[in-house]
């Protein structure tokens, strides 16, 4: 049997699936099988894909339209390996990016998912200047609130923990079923993000969740937002829409919202038994960062409501309101430090 599955959803992809398929057979770790899954596709998918099925190089399964998420789901149902990777039909991966993510994963028993920094490349495969994610690497977990960190393409997932837990992707959650995976995982064990580029997204136009010149669309965010309420508890903050990924809150009741849900996520990640004494001072910074963060980009919004003291005071960590009254010297330099890693 395989040790990796790798699973390549279809929907009229004639323009770029060989291309995609050849990512895959020019990789550097073998042990792997190929499982496409054709959900309705009425272009020259099949035909383009006849050839690979012909020589048993692809596990071919069509059906009729039902979605990517459910295409996924029909794909695990028809995988044998071990661990599981996607790869969409626009997408490519780089030559090492099974054996890097396989050699961590094999490391620890309680990592989930591995995944790394993605390119993006453009419909005629030239590189675009964007990396994601931007900063975040090792356990991140923590991280997954208020976006995605994690791309489908370059994730590699342990099976076992789908299907001891019965997680599965949902359709009404797409095209960020996917973030909503990744949320329902974060508390089954760790989820490791590798540093480096294995993997280029292509942006053509037709992404289910990018527009060109514009980002994340919006109706992506709202159903990250969906996701986020429903496995995590936190507040709809859907109406932000694209100012929120810009850190841009509307009303001083946002504010209050957002802490009272980083409280809360604080509380829940730092209980989880498979998180290392760093991983949960990471947590305790990170929210706390990411609450600073949101002050320094609407301090409009805090002049009548609220003191910088106060809003230093209601962070998880005591040293920094300690440390304002003490010197304000010192208070910039932590300014510096945490507006840089959030």
């Amino acid at each position: 049997m395989p040790k990796v599955s790798v699973m390549i959803p279809v929907y009229n992809g004639e323009n770029f699936i060989k291309e995609s398929i050849m990512s895959v057979l020019a990789q550097t770790y073998t042990d792997y099988e190929i499982i496409v899954i054709n959900d309705g596709s009425t272009d020259k998918s099949e035909k383009i894909l006849t050839p690979y099925i012909k020589k048993g190089i692809i596990r071919y399964f069509y059906q009729d339209n039902q979605g990517f998420a459910n295409a996924k789901n029909r794909a695990i149902r028809e995988s044998e390996g071990e661990y599981i990777a996607w790869l969409d039909y626009d997408d490519v991966w780089l030559p090492n990016r099974l054996s890097k993510t396989v050699n961590i994963m094999d490391k620890d028993k309680n990592t989930v998912v591995v995944g790394s920094y993605c390119g993006y490349i453009d419909e005629n495969g030239k590189k675009l200047p964007l990396v994601y994610p931007y900063r975040e690497k090792g356990v991140i977990n923590f991280y997954l609130f208020p976006r995605n960190k994690i791309m489908t393409g370059s994730a590699l997932i342990r099976k076992s923990v789908l299907l001891e837990n019965d997680l599965w992707f949902e359709q009404q959650f797409f095209p960020a079923d996917d973030y909503h995976m990744w949320l329902k995982l974060s508390f089954h064990g760790k989820m490791i993000i590798i540093p480096e580029i294995l993997y280029h997204y292509r942006i053509h136009g037709n992404n289910s969740s990018i527009e060109p010149g514009v980002g994340i669309n919006k109706q992506t965010i709202r159903k990250h937002w969906q996701a986020a309420k429903e496995i995590l508890g936190v507040s709809d903050y859907s109406h932000l829409h694209c100012n929120f990924w810009k850190r841009k809150i509307l009303s001083y009741s946002d504010w209050i919202n957002l802490q009272k849900d980083a409280q809360k996520l604080y509380n829940l990640y730092k209980k989880l038994s498979f998180f290392s004494l760093i991983d949960k001072i990471k947590i305790s910074l990170y929210y706390d960062a990411f609450l600073w963060s949101i002050y320094l980009k609407n301090k409009d919004i805090f002049k009548k409501n609220s003191s910088i003291l106060e809003v230093i005071s209601s962070l998880n960590n005591p040293a920094l309101y300690f440390s304002f009254r003490l010197t304000k010297l010192f208070i910039k330099k932590m300014e510096n430090f945490l507006y840089a890693n959030c």
